[in-house]
């Protein structure tokens, strides 16, 4: 009987030991892959509007020519309107959860109105090189009143109705709240000395706004620049020579719309690339691929994959 014993024992160890290895294995595999980030780097996003970024997991880091901002905690980000930008996004544990919200220039001027005189004078002097990008920290009912406020954006179409998308509030209710939904947001940066600054310039429509919405409002249409001087009840020549004293040029304004409204079509709607070049304005898909990798340094495909279950490209939109 001894003999039968051991010589059982002899052959369950092995199996039992193998089975215990097979179990970690699959445990250490499941830990690893828990532990993968996944990350993708977004070139050359065109900030249009005054913007604000709620974080809330893993990990983001937005930079210009001037400012780098790192995120691995909960907060909000500022961005100021008229930027170029470049966005990092990782997963941590298989998570990258943020929202974008726009902010129309009309609205700042609301909030402007909100800030004392004295507070306007003292806090509004430009500086030569204003930070641009900004960090607050996490408070309470900051995101619920950023949820608010995008539900009082997506239900004031038209304030002399009330609207079914309110919650059976009226449209004007909401209306009404909006700068003071702003203003609770943005008291952490309002201490920031350049803040006033910032607010007061995006809150006024540059000629380069102008013509971005233009094009915006039907990116597949050829626009020429006599168009959009037509448009603006301007002649081509101020048309460039106004844009050129704003720093830029119709063609490059032409192409952000495009490239902008391109990557809002791959992140939000049921388009395959072929159609999404077709709506920008490229009737060859090949090319608008060319011209997508050129400008957002990666690939339609790329840039899907990892912008599946992400906002961050609101960031140009209107």
């Amino acid at each position: 009987m001894e003999n039968v014993t051991f010589v059982s024992n002899s052959h369950q160890r092995p199996a039992a030991d193998n089975l215990q290895k097979l179990k970690s294995l699959l445990t250490n595999t499941r830990q690893q892959i828990k532990s993968q980030t996944q990350q993708v780097t977004i070139k050359n996003l065109y900030v249009s509007s005054f913007t604000l970024v709620c974080f809330r997991s893993g990990k983001l880091t937005i930079s210009n020519n001037h400012d780098t901002i790192y995120c691995d905690e909960p907060g909000m980000l500022v961005l100021k309107k008229e930027q170029v930008v470049s966005v990092t996004l990782e997963e941590v544990n298989g998570h990258m959860d943020f929202d974008i919200l726009e902010i129309p220039t009309q609205r700042l001027g609301a909030l402007y109105a909100l800030i004392p005189n004295e507070q306007q004078t003292k806090m509004s002097v430009p500086t030569e090189k204003a930070q641009k990008i900004f960090y607050t920290p996490d408070f309470p009912a900051r995101r619920e009143v950023f949820e608010h406020l995008k539900t009082a954006f997506s239900c004031t179409k038209d304030t002399s109705k009330g609207c079914s998308n309110c919650n059976n509030k009226s449209c004007i209710e909401n209306e009404e709240l909006i700068p003071y939904f702003l203003l609770f947001l943005l008291t952490a940066f309002l201490r920031l000395p350049e803040s006033y600054e910032i607010i007061l310039s995006s809150a006024q429509i540059t000629l380069k706004e102008r013509v971005y919405n233009i094009i915006s409002s039907s990116p597949g249409r050829q626009w020429k620049l006599t168009d959009v001087a037509d448009h603006i009840f301007m002649s081509t020549s101020t048309l460039k020579r106004k844009l050129a004293e704003e720093g830029t040029s119709f063609s490059d304004i032409y192409l952000s719309a495009r490239m902008n409204q391109a990557a809002k079509l791959l992140r939000i709607g049921n388009h395959n690339v072929n159609a999404v070049a077709l709506k920008c304005g490229y009737d060859s898909t090949s090319y608008f691929i060319q011209c997508f990798k050129k400008y957002f340094k990666t690939t339609p495909s790329t840039f899907i994959k990892m912008a599946n279950h992400q906002h961050f490209l609101y960031l140009s939109f209107k």
